[in-house]
């Protein structure tokens, strides 16, 4: 038995490092596959976990991993996503920076990885401008309804027409003029715990219904107070379920509660319109054009289908009002933060506008520069759509030797990454400097390292907040005027302290949360003169 024992045991010994040897492969294998899923296709998984949450279908749930921060741009490239309001195009491609993402296309992705880490970046991103936004830019064609849509053209040039300056200085100026007095006033009351970006989302809302429906008569008093709220609750709800307003609208279930809010919205704006076409009828020929508000005239003429007429007139009050009021939020606490911003603006408020002998409102438009430089910057650091804008390429896109977009694909303009890129601004790209956006920078110097020679206007691909081409953002002149003007006189009349500073959620667009302040009446520049 002993012996027997013995043998066994020897046995064993000699047998060990051929036992261990599988044993100890399988192991590292574990380890190694295991660091090799955890670090290579975790984000991927994250991806594609989204994907599916989203309900986006499996044959567009592929994606290269990540290189980079991902962190960084994550929620951006959410955005994307989520901005579909149908199913996505059979791919899309993104370059983010260090990152590069391809979705829907395994043979793109396949061929353009290994190149990736060998292009110039700088120079695959101008080329993409240049398709996007340059000479070529009917190649690439926006994937909305707005394209096979006859009256497309007409609905934009009323809204442009609508945008003139001369039109705003004599229908806006005054008007937004008296209400951020109004405000600094309520401010003034309320003195600290100030929610900076709830007052004044509402009170863009009131200068873009002012905008469509002109001086509000006191028959439309309660029904602008209406459309404030069932707006206010439209934007909540579509926040809430992470898509954007109109959205939210096209998408509801009827028999829902979200459904009866959004029909809610559609009523008060039907109701609107209804005194609006009264308004027309009963005015004299000759008071008409005086009288009614350019737009909403103009919108009447075209004898549309009320369903059209109202979801020009939603849209205009979607897009033309909380972005206007997250972004002069934003530049209100760069502009705080900076103080000598703050006295640069106070002082060119004394020297230029109080010698004048125009109108308040208009003067303030015509002369202050440093206002709109200041709203500018910030913009250029916080854009609101910071993901940018997706074109659909109907050929095959070459942009460089090695990177062919295909047909079909997607493509998406990064605003945050041209708006931030040091090849674009210089080594001070991350800092507020509004001195970029002053007329007096622009030499025409469109390569200046310093920096000092930067403006919108010598190098308009490198400042793109509101896209550009022919499907940029309608109403930009509106949002220009209306940020630098209530940037400007609230910063001339208060002295501001920051109690919390801006929480900035990334959404559909860029919405500004518990920005609280505290204000103090100063002494103007008219009084100290």
């Amino acid at each position: 038995m002993a012996e027997d024992s013995l043998l066994s045991s020897s046995s064993a010994a000699e047998n060990s490092p051929l036992l261990l040897s599988p044993l100890v492969l399988a192991t590292t294998t574990i380890a190694i596959t295991t660091v090799f899923l955890k670090y290579y296709w975790s984000d991927q998984r994250r991806m594609e976990t989204a994907l599916a949450k989203q309900g986006i279908p499996a044959r567009y749930r592929w994606s290269l991993p990540f290189v980079g921060h991902v962190e960084q741009f994550w929620d951006y490239e959410r955005l994307l996503l989520e901005s579909f309001d149908q199913t996505p195009p059979l791919s899309y491609f993104t370059l983010f920076g260090d990152v590069l993402l391809i979705i829907g296309n395994v043979e793109l992705s396949t061929r353009l990885w290994p190149k990736f880490q060998t292009w110039d970046k700088c120079a695959v991103f101008y080329s993409m401008l240049d398709v996007l936004f340059g000479t070529n830019e009917r190649t690439l064609l926006t994937q909305i309804e707005h394209d096979t849509d006859p009256q497309w053209q007409c609905k934009r040039d009323l809204v442009s027409q609508a945008m003139y300056k001369d039109k705003l200085n004599q229908q806006l100026a005054p008007f937004i003029e008296v209400h951020v007095k109004d405000l600094c006033e309520q401010w003034l009351t309320q003195g600290h715990g100030i929610d900076v970006d709830h007052d004044l989302t509402a009170l863009t809302l009131r200068v873009i219904i002012h905008f469509i429906f002109g001086p509000q008569q006191e028959d439309l008093t309660t029904s602008v107070q209406k459309i404030q709220k069932a707006l206010q609750d439209v934007v909540d709800l579509a926040w809430t379920i992470n898509t954007n307003p109109l959205a939210a609208i096209q998408q509801m279930i009827p028999e829902t509660h979200a459904y009866q809010v959004t029909q809610n919205f559609r009523g008060c704006i039907r109701e609107l319109i209804e005194k609006a076409k009264a308004k027309t009828k009963t005015t004299d020929k000759n008071c008409q054009e005086e009288e009614m508000p350019a737009l909403i005239h103009a919108m009447l003429a075209q004898r549309w289908k009320p369903e059209i007429l109202e979801n020009e007139v939603m849209t205009l009050l979607f897009a033309g009002h909380d972005t206007t009021a997250h972004a002069t939020a934003i530049a209100l606490e760069n502009c705080v933060n900076h103080p000598r911003v703050v006295q640069a603006i106070r002082q060119e408020y004394k020297d230029l506008v109080l010698p004048k002998k125009e109108d308040g409102a208009t003067c303030f438009y015509n002369n202050m520069k440093w206002p709109m430089a200041a709203w500018k910057e910030s913009l250029r650091l916080n854009p609101e759509t910071a993901g940018g804008t997706i074109r659909l390429a109907p050929d095959d896109i070459h942009l460089s030797d090695d990177l062919v977009i295909p047909k079909g694909c997607a493509v998406l303009s990064p605003f945050w990454v041209y708006s931030s890129a040091e090849g674009n601004w210089g080594p001070d790209a991350k800092q507020f400097r509004p001195e970029r956006f002053l007329p007096s920078n622009n030499n025409g110097n469109n390569n200046n390292n310093n920096n000092n020679n930067v403006s919108n206007s010598t190098c308009p691909r490198k400042y793109i907040p509101f896209s550009q081409g022919k499907r940029n953002c309608v109403g930009m002149p509106l949002a220009y005027m209306e940020g630098s003007m209530l940037l400007g006189y609230i910063l001339e009349h208060l002295d501001i302290t920051i109690e919390a500073p801006a929480k900035k959620v990334f959404k559909v667009t860029v919405r500004v949360e518990d920005f609280t302040i505290s204000a103090k009446r100063r002494q103007t520049s008219q009084e100290q003169a």
